[in-house]
């Protein structure tokens, strides 16, 4: 007879927010990397930021030239990825 999986063993397989209020519980040396990102990486997926720790998303410029006022005005984008 096979038995039906508990619901404790769905709750700790179903993804949750990752909680970023408390601290690391490992901190990070030159010979932990991986287990150290193992506790990162899910956090700054969860928020949005891995491109920003990857370098992948491209830096908007700090200013933008507008069209209507021939002025160069701060860029929101900028202010936003900043």
């Amino acid at each position: 007879m096979i038995s039906q999986p508990s619901l404790l063993s769905y709750s700790t397989l179903s993804p949750t927010m990752p909680d970023s209020n408390k601290s690391f519980s490992i901190k990070l040396t030159p010979s932990n990397y991986l287990i150290w990102s193992t506790q990162l990486i899910p956090i700054l997926n969860y928020y949005n930021f891995n491109f920003h720790a990857e370098g992948t998303m491209p830096t908007p410029s700090p200013q933008v030239f507008n069209a209507e006022t021939n002025q160069v005005e701060p860029n929101l984008a900028f202010q936003t990825w900043f």
